[in-house]
């Protein structure tokens, strides 16, 4: 214990500045987050203090890994020249000085800064400990055990400046290969090869680090590492991911939603349209429009991904791989989209034909529980789930909120036109009672933060269902928020997946080809109606 203490010391009088450094920027960063609470300055200063706050994040986590980095090589592990190997170090004690660096240098200061952003943000710090810990173990094997593994196989900062470019570019093929296997995007399906991917992560870290620390076989810890990869990569690319999906979204009898193509044709794109691009893509993305109505009222489906089956004149049958898809059923008539890329040969042969396109859906299906109300309240004010919450927005039409740790889990908020406090002139005010609807379908099992406790939220309605005439005042009138306006939530809990298929008669492609400008993004612009991001 005598020889882990004096290691430390020495650590201590080596990186103090370092050290110095690193805590200052995480006392800027804490200034940060505070200042970004403001909701008054949303589009000014606040946005100027989000811009800011994208450098100060990077620049802290910079500043760890420059201390774990030369803590770690301050007694290098690769070669067998160094002064430490002639001094009595017993390695375990070695190891055991560096863990106590990090965690004195790293993990206590960063606990204290979260403990006082806890406090500022209006909450009590001791009830989310076992979070705030929870939180520091993704923490270490997400940030600290890669940059340590790196500095165990390296003899200086210029090498390990040199194996993050190898890493970055890991990560590039990684990503390339998963575009190649576009059925590993569905999240639920591919937890099973998530899960042993992480568990192949974690134990090459450790194993490198015990082999360094033990017996500092350099040849043999990057032999580990490159296994790690290659192990990786190929459960990345042989995965049965047909399979998985068949086993985690199972066929059932009962069909919980019911879906047709959307009678409204599309509408020409909002944005004008650029000159062709030189050559004619290869692919031609297509979106449908859909509606979606659930058959119990008191479940909602959440449209997770889909594969496509599309019977050709000729007879033949043309299929997509399984790929994500974004829509949610909670109501009747709900707006949906299936969207596909396909060849540009295939689509002129048959784009003036009608053909049948048969859709086999992945669903996640949640069941309404308990019902609250809240009233919207000027200035900061309590919200079940939420937190501390506040009317923003130079609209109105949203709240901004933070809660500790976790974010609201699933449920549905409604807003009346009926029922809404705010002031609105004869002209504007609606004919009918309109609904707004928010959505929120992320789990809460697990705390939502990374290094700040406080998850930040927004509520924003959106009216569904809306004539053009009352599309012109939806932000600005019927979805807008003030003091007194009372919002309704439901609870929603998980129940099950499934999957179920619909077919679609007489569908002509060219009527719904995508402008080939347009990305087919969880975000894009379809026509002038967007398709949102759901769980």
């Amino acid at each position: 214990m005598n020889q882990v203490l004096h290691i430390f010391r020495k650590d201590l009088r080596h990186f103090w500045k370092e050290i110095a450094i690193s805590w200052c920027v995480l006392v800027i960063y804490v200034w940060q987050v505070k200042e970004q609470w403001n909701p008054e300055n949303m589009f000014g200063p606040r946005y100027f203090s989000q811009l800011t706050q994208q450098f100060v994040l990077p620049l802290l986590i910079l500043s760890w890994w420059v201390l774990l980095i030369r803590a770690i090589q301050d007694e290098r592990l690769v070669g067998d020249r160094q002064f430490w190997v002639t001094r009595p170090y017993r390695w375990v004690e070695l190891l055991s000085s560096k863990v106590l660096f990090v965690l004195v240098v790293i993990h206590v200061p960063l606990l204290i800064a979260q403990f006082i952003l806890l406090k500022l943000a209006g909450f009590a710090a001791l009830p989310y400990l076992g979070g705030l810990l929870s939180m520091h173990a993704a923490l270490l094997a997400l940030l600290v055990l890669p940059v340590a593994v790196i500095a165990t196989v390296t003899s200086t900062f210029v090498r390990v400046i040199l194996f993050g470019f190898i890493v970055v570019l890991y990560g590039i093929g990684s990503s390339w290969l998963s575009t190649l296997v576009p059925e590993s995007a569905l999240s639920h399906a591919s937890e099973i090869p998530s899960a042993i991917q992480g568990i192949i992560f974690l134990l090459a870290c450790a194993a490198v680090i015990l082999i360094q620390y033990a017996r500092r076989w350099t040849l043999v810890s990057r032999g580990v590492i490159v296994v790690a990869v290659v192990l990786t990569l190929l459960i990345e690319v042989a995965t049965p991911y047909s399979a998985l999906i068949a086993r985690a979204y199972p066929a059932r009898l009962e069909t919980p939603v019911k879906i047709v193509l959307n009678p409204t044709k599309p509408e020409k794109p909002v944005m004008p349209v650029p000159p062709p691009p030189p050559k004619p893509p290869k692919k031609v993305n297509i979106a449908i429009p859909l509606l979606a109505s659930p058959v119990n009222s008191n479940e909602v489906i959440v449209i997770q991904g889909a594969r496509i089956d599309i019977e050709l004149p000729d007879g033949n049958h043309w299929r997509t791989k399984w790929q994500p898809q974004w829509g949610t059923a909670g109501i009747p008539d709900s707006p949906a989209s299936v969207s596909l890329a396909m060849p540009t040969e295939l689509f002129d042969r048959i784009k003036s034909a009608p053909v049948k396109i048969n859709t086999e859906f992945a669903l996640a299906v949640f069941l309404r529980g308990e019902q609250w109300q809240l009233i919207a309240q000027d200035g900061l004010f309590p919200a079940p789930r939420f937190g501390l919450c506040t009317i923003a927005g130079q609209e109105r039409n949203m709240i901004l909120c933070r809660a500790p740790l976790y974010g609201s889990g699933p449920l549905v908020a409604t807003t009346s036109s009926s029922e809404s406090t705010c002031p609105v002139s004869a002209e504007h005010k609606p004919t009918r009672v309109i609904t707004s609807y928010y959505w929120s379908l992320s789990d809460n099992s697990e705390p939502s933060a990374f290094i700040s406790p406080v998850v930040e939220g927004m509520i924003s309605f959106n009216a569904v269902g809306l004539t053009k005439e009352e599309q012109k005042d939806s932000w600005r009138f019927v979805s807008r928020l003030c003091a007194g306006t009372p919002i309704h939530f439901t609870a929603l809990s998980f129940v099950r997946h499934t999957r179920m298929t619909t077919s679609l008669d007489g569908i002509q492609l060219s009527d719904y080809k995508m402008p080939d400008y347009y990305g087919m993004g969880a975000d894009a612009i379809f026509y002038g109606y967007t398709i949102p991001r759901t769980r």
